[in-house]
């Protein structure tokens, strides 16, 4: 078995990370990208009624990451935070004009980037390699996927799959 796989997903990792964070700062946005993939979630989602509680479990988070997430998006003028009707005690999750229009410069330059990454790549080999990427996520999220050091506690994987 290879064991240059994780050092080359790993260096392909951050280096993804780094091209995301640029790309962010030349169109002038103060986000990274944990709060960039929530607030496209929000802007996907939008005709729901997404609440905290939402957010958690689609993103596998602790409530109180998410809490602070959405302080900060709130600080930055870019969530409001609504009672959901019929429902006082939730609060619905909701994006402002600034983030919609943040959003939408957001996803060109991803765009842009995602082209970027496929340049020398057929569209086949492009949806094979997300093909490869599931497969690892799926195996990482076995018992004993490799990533806890041995089987987890209660025989569940580590890593939380969030289609």
């Amino acid at each position: 078995m290879n064991t240059q796989v994780m050092g080359g997903i790993l260096r392909t990792g951050h280096a993804l990370r780094r091209c995301v964070d640029r790309q962010a700062e030349q169109a002038g946005i103060e986000l990274g990208g944990p709060h960039m993939r929530m607030l496209g979630y929000l802007a996907h989602h939008a005709r729901g009624n997404i609440c905290q509680k939402d957010l958690e479990a689609v993103f596998g988070l602790a409530r109180s990451t998410v809490s602070g997430m959405l302080g900060q998006l709130e600080e930055q003028a870019l969530i409001r935070r609504e009672a959901v009707p019929g429902d006082a005690r939730l609060k619905r999750v909701v994006l402002t004009e600034k983030a919609k229009e943040q959003q939408q410069r957001i996803e060109a330059r991803m765009q842009q980037l995602e082209a970027g990454i496929c340049r020398n790549f057929t569209e086949e080999e492009c949806l094979q390699l997300v093909g490869y990427l599931d497969r690892v996520l799926e195996n990482l999220a076995l018992p004993g996927g490799g990533c806890c050091g041995g089987d987890p506690p209660r025989g569940e994987g580590c890593v939380e799959r969030n289609d």
